[in-house]
């Protein structure tokens, strides 16, 4: 995930923490971070390389949930129910 500096955070902070608290549902979840790519492409050319890097950026938010929220979340569970095995 790359991170990004803060002054460039800043710039998107107050849109995504509003959307953030009006979002209670996978499905609005979904639509949100598709309609995102859609208006990201609206200022590119429709080329491979463009909807595949919106993909890709979608993917590795997706791979840095996993990791930062639900693995740790996993370990803690299995430290406390104990391993499957």
């Amino acid at each position: 995930m790359p991170y990004i500096e803060e002054t460039d955070r800043k710039r998107f902070e107050a849109a995504l923490v509003n959307a953030g608290k009006n979002i209670f549902k996978k499905g609005e979840l979904t639509y949100c971070i598709y309609k995102l790519g859609v208006e990201v492409m609206k200022d590119l050319d429709v080329s491979y390389s463009n909807l595949s890097m919106v993909r890709s950026a979608m993917m590795d938010a997706a791979d840095e949930w996993f990791f930062e929220k639900i693995r740790p979340y996993e370990k803690r569970k299995k430290k406390e129910n104990g391993d499957v095995i």
